[in-house]
């Protein structure tokens, strides 16, 4: 069984990971791309 990651990183001081991760479970929903887990830096 597969699963789908999501990796989340901030590369500027403006960035959080909160923010990024919202953004992709919203990508993800509107895909409808399950994310199971994501992986951080």
């Amino acid at each position: 069984m597969s699963k789908c990651l999501a990796y989340i990183r901030a590369s500027t001081d403006k960035q959080d990971l909160d923010t990024q991760r919202l953004e992709l479970l919203e990508y993800a929903r509107r895909q409808h791309l399950p994310i199971d887990d994501f992986v951080l830096p």
